[in-house]
């Protein structure tokens, strides 16, 4: 049995939110899946990657889980979760863009803690992924919108509107992980405020959805729409 489903069973019988541990700890004992060293581990990314909105979890707490009552799950004949969410590159790249986000999420989360910032993932799904600081500095929120490239290097994100606007404050930031088909990546850093500044020259697109950023390469500079963003790229001082 896949771990996603397993955690579904476990906390279908549960009716209560329960910590990944344990999740995984009632998925053994049920005999859904086989403990092995890295089961903890990995039942808490399975849960963070099939966290939010449209999603079979969500987050009640440091490392709790529960149900999402609005998911439904695919119907017994349709393409399953993992195979409907998959992104095309030019060379035939496929992952599944939950998994994407997340690794990008916990990419961002180490280059902070290896350049002595402390950093913690959001356990509510508010639009913040992670929030971090410095002893004696201010602390700080950031959002990660990770990009996989695509024909024409092009790297497109979408930022909806709520949580935009709900967390335009100082001390607000996104970085951009803009992740090529070789897995390399580039990092790109804006403050909320960098941000509106690029709405309002409409770098950044309005639509339906939220906003549509698009990076491209040139050469070796970064572009956001068509402004030169290659000044906030690895621009880790926050």
């Amino acid at each position: 049995m896949r771990l996603m489903d397993a955690a579904i069973s476990v906390l279908q019988e549960a009716k209560t939110p329960l910590h990944y541990k344990k999740i995984a700890r009632m998925a053994v004992k049920k005999g859904f899946v086989r403990r092995g060293p890295n089961l903890d581990r990995s039942m808490s990314a399975t849960l963070h990657t099939h966290k939010g909105d449209d999603s079979a979890f969500q987050t009640t707490g440091r490392g709790m889980f529960e149900l999402n009552p609005g998911y439904k799950p695919p119907h017994k004949d349709a393409p399953s979760l993992k195979a409907s969410h998959h992104v095309h590159a030019d060379d035939g790249d496929a992952l599944d863009t939950r998994a994407i986000g997340t690794a990008g999420e916990y990419r961002v989360m180490s280059e902070l803690l290896l350049r002595g910032y402390g950093a913690d993932k959001a356990t509510i799904d508010d639009g913040i992924d992670i929030k971090a600081g410095k002893p004696g500095s201010h602390h700080f929120d950031i959002q990660v919108k990770t990009a996989t490239r695509r024909t024409g290097d092009r790297y497109t994100v979408t930022i909806k509107k709520k949580p935009f606007s709900n967390n335009d404050r100082p001390y607000m930031y996104y970085v951009f992980v803009l992740r090529n088909t070789d897995n390399t990546l580039d990092f790109v850093m804006m403050s909320s405020k960098d941000l509106k500044k690029m709405i309002k020259r409409e770098n950044v697109t309005e639509n339906k959805a939220g906003y549509s950023a698009i990076f491209t390469k040139k050469g070796d500079g970064i572009f956001l729409g068509s402004r030169d963003v290659s000044s906030y790229r690895n621009d880790w001082d926050f």
